[in-house]
């Protein structure tokens, strides 16, 4: 892990915990590649949260001028898309809601509201709604009316051919992107429907307007999908999401558990655990719910006699072993990153005996 890394581990942990120390600057001060080190928040969506660490504890004062103008212009870029976000969200829920439809947001447009001190520290790049089933070809219609187009991201268009979610696009906003949902995954790997997660809903105020949103159980099993799904393309920004939301909310962890062994989620679930264990207590959290003793037998025993249903049409095990190395470098250390690398191997096998 370089220098830069191990700083920006060390700033989301003061982040995160509010912290006064500033030792680990003086640490790693003088070994510090500004210039990487401001490409690396970008690029995990941090710059944000680095600015307003950085001016917090006083160290905007000690780096160079032109590094902390970076910061500064990536703070405030971060804060203006995020106004034009909301105000564009707000505009289609009313949009749909003509239409007799409810849009339930979900993840970014949610935590940036509720799970973050100010608009400027955690960047959107899209509007993610889920919708029921029998919406989900009207809210497209409705939104094409509107000036929105299909995304021509090759990834949304396999998206659109598994018939799980499309991405919508407005050009003339930046380019504005919608990402309409009607199952958590696609039917190969997950499949569970939004219909089944919109039955129990909570609610939530979002610039006065109020919202249904997806309950606790729900909520952090989407996290654990979409991290599990982007696995190539981590950004740290999603583990602060992470821990925040449970900092904030306390998820039914033995209905977490039988949703990961019923939907396949293990890998997903161990990823996210460990990537969120530097920077939270989770035994403590917990309390009485023993989950990381569940969470042993859930990993070493062979839940599943059957091959994959899906092994043929998506060989999951050749591809999602690749998430190994996207993870590892965002594991604070050699020890751990050995530990994910042999329990990340068991379990994969375990899911083709």
């Amino acid at each position: 892990m370089r220098y830069e890394e191990k700083f920006i581990y060390n700033l989301l942990k003061s982040y995160l915990n509010k912290n006064e120390d500033m030792d680990f600057f003086y640490k790693f001060r003088t070994s510090l590649n500004y210039e990487r080190l401001i490409k690396k928040c970008f690029a995990h969506g941090l710059e944000g949260i680095a600015y307003y660490e950085f001016n917090r504890l006083g160290i905007l004062n000690l780096i160079d001028r032109r590094i902390a103008e970076k910061l500064k212009w990536g703070s405030r870029n971060t804060l203006m898309v995020n106004m034009l976000l909301l105000s564009e969200f707000k505009n289609i829920v009313e949009l749909l809601r003509k239409n007799n439809i409810e849009p339930v947001p979900v993840k970014g447009i949610v935590f940036v509201k509720k799970l973050y001190e100010n608009l400027s520290l955690r960047s959107m790049a899209d509007i993610d709604l889920i919708l029921r089933e029998k919406d989900y070809k009207y809210a497209i219609e409705i939104l094409k009316s509107a000036g929105y187009r299909e995304s021509d991201f090759l990834q949304a268009r396999k998206w659109e051919r598994e018939n799980f979610r499309i991405a919508l696009t407005k050009p003339d906003l930046i380019p504005l992107t919608v990402e309409l949902h009607k199952k958590f995954s696609h039917p190969g790997r997950f499949g569970l429907s939004a219909d089944d997660a919109l039955d129990n809903l909570g609610s939530a105020e979002i610039d006065e307007m109020q919202f249904r949103t997806l309950n606790p159980d729900y909520t952090f099993l989407f996290l654990i999908n979409h991290m599990g799904m982007h696995y190539f393309n981590l950004k740290l920004i999603w583990v602060v999401d992470a821990v925040k939301f449970l900092l904030e909310f306390t998820p039914d962890w033995s209905k977490i558990l039988d949703y990961v062994e019923q939907y396949r989620l293990r890998t997903s679930l161990y990823m996210l655990i460990k990537l969120i264990s530097p920077y939270l207590n989770i035994e403590e959290k917990l309390g009485d719910v023993k989950l990381i003793g569940n969470l042993k037998k859930l990993y070493l025993k062979i839940f599943y006699s059957e091959k994959h249903p899906t092994f043929f049409r998506f060989p999951w095990m050749p591809l999602r072993l690749s998430q190994i190395f996207c993870v590892l470098p965002l594991i604070d250390d050699w020890k751990n990153r050995g530990e994910f690398f042999k329990n990340y191997i068991k379990i994969r096998m375990q899911d083709y005996q």
